[in-house]
């Protein structure tokens, strides 16, 4: 991990410290304690209000800001929920920036969700040109499911050429492909 490895990101003592990590995994916690298909996720809120309990009990640097200087990465769907109350004023690095959710824009960061499509070769899909030699500014393509999707696809779609905009892409072989060069090709 690079915060493990960098001499620059990481400092033995707290109070030189700018941020403090909290590592628990979303997905892990779905995995144990989701009672499945019961569509309650209280017990996971309860699992998390316990941890930074703990973490402010044992470590004074939460209490000094209330957790806003800690952050925490999750990729889970769920994240935003489980999160909202008892670290509320922690830094989210999240995969799903659906502000309705959760994510707050100035404090939060999105981060972007890889599917690896080959267990065998991760990397099979990833790469491209450097960003100076891609021709495409940016490219979207996907489902219309927050508030952000429609307003681009009115704005940009078929509007500017460096902009490649699409709703849904039809399923197949040949258009995910498809979607993988228009990523390749995109600053």
């Amino acid at each position: 991990m690079v915060l493990e490895t960098d001499a620059g990101c990481v400092v033995k003592d707290p109070r030189k410290a700018h941020l403090f990590y909290m590592p628990f995994s979303s997905r892990m916690l779905e995995y144990t304690l989701y009672v499945r298909n019961s569509h309650n996720r209280t017990n996971l809120r309860q699992f998390l209000k316990e941890y930074s309990e703990k973490i402010a009990a044992k470590y004074p640097y939460w209490n000094r800001i209330g957790g806003a200087d800690h952050f925490l990465v999750a990729c889970h769907d769920w994240a935003p929920y489980e999160t909202r109350h008892h670290m509320e004023r922690c830094i989210k690095a999240l995969c799903n920036d659906d502000v309705t959710g959760g994510f707050k824009i100035g404090r939060d960061v999105s981060l972007w969700e890889t599917y690896v499509h080959s267990a065998r070769n991760p990397l099979r899909d990833l790469g491209g040109k450097p960003p100076s030699q891609r021709q495409i500014l940016a490219f979207y393509a996907g489902n219309v499911h927050v508030y952000l999707h429609p307003i681009l696809i009115e704005h940009w779609k078929d509007k500017d050429p460096d902009m490649k905009i699409f709703g849904p892409m039809p399923r197949g072989v040949a258009i995910k492909m498809n979607y993988i060069q228009h990523m390749k090709r995109s600053k």
